[in-house]
């Protein structure tokens, strides 16, 4: 996967280059075109196996006993999931721009975040600065992807006094957002290829979470890195810049129109 770096290297070498510029821009929409057809397909041909599995289960019970019978449905599973993580994946830089307030963002992100699927005995604790200016971003796929890096807290969690801790603050030109918790940190292996798609240590996995939250702050013109991670936790910042309505409209409009 890129890194900020890189994009805005290559940004700058589209710059210069005008055909190089639109060969690339073809290309992406190409590739982008073709992975959106393959994962529709898919999914639609999964749904329908999974929809007879159910079925299949309903009136015959008895196919639960049989050997590799679970191994299948999950195997089903893991490919529907598999698929909707690809696809949001490749859409992560796709963002539709409005003005919004990140302190109601979050305070609805933890409000309406199922928490009891995950570890219902954990608590979560938001801290945000109620002064903090308006931003101008893509609100559905920021709460995304702060989802997408809560849920991974959450699965570190340990089984008893799990604690996650969401901060806002405003500084000099940026927001920052902070999202720790006191649950298993990453292993080294894992901290060297973080945001890589496909990078994961847990099972039944298709690790895509982090890497597409990742895109999605980078579509913003922000970033986000590992703050700390061991044995005591870990805690992830995210940082997005005060811009102008106009000079993140611009930005927005460049991706969407990349995507189509």
């Amino acid at each position: 996967m890129f890194t900020r770096e890189e994009l805005n290297q290559l940004e700058q070498l589209k710059s210069d280059n005008p055909k190089l510029r639109y060969l690339l821009d073809k290309l992406d929409q190409e590739q982008k075109c073709a992975l959106s057809y393959l994962s529709h397909s898919i999914r639609n041909d999964l749904t329908v196996l999974m929809s007879s599995f159910q079925i299949t289960e309903k009136h015959h019970p008895e196919v639960r006993d049989f050997k590799h019978w679970k191994e299948c449905v999950q195997g089903a599973f893991y490919i529907r999931n598999l698929m909707e993580d690809l696809y949001d994946y490749e859409h992560s830089s796709t963002i539709h721009c409005s003005p919004i307030m990140l302190n109601e963002l979050l305070v609805d992100l933890v409000d309406f975040f199922p928490h009891e699927r995950y570890s219902p005995a954990s608590s979560v604790i938001l801290q945000t600065e109620e002064s903090c200016p308006e931003y101008y971003g893509d609100s559905t796929k920021l709460c995304h992807a702060l989802e997408l890096l809560l849920i991974n807290s959450y699965e570190a969690l340990p089984e008893e006094n799990g604690k996650i801790e969401i901060t806002l603050s405003c500084k000099n030109s940026f927001f920052q957002i902070s999202i720790s918790d006191n649950g298993k940190g990453f292993s080294k292996d894992m901290r060297e290829k973080l945001w890589q798609p496909f990078a994961t240590d847990k099972q039944h996995h298709t690790g895509l979470g982090l890497c597409t939250a990742h895109g999605i702050i980078l579509a913003h013109g922000g970033h986000m890195k590992l703050a700390w991670s061991g044995a005591e936790g870990t805690c992830i910042e995210i940082y997005l810049p005060f811009l102008s309505v106009g000079t993140l409209s611009g930005k927005c409009e460049k991706f969407v129109q990349h995507a189509n």
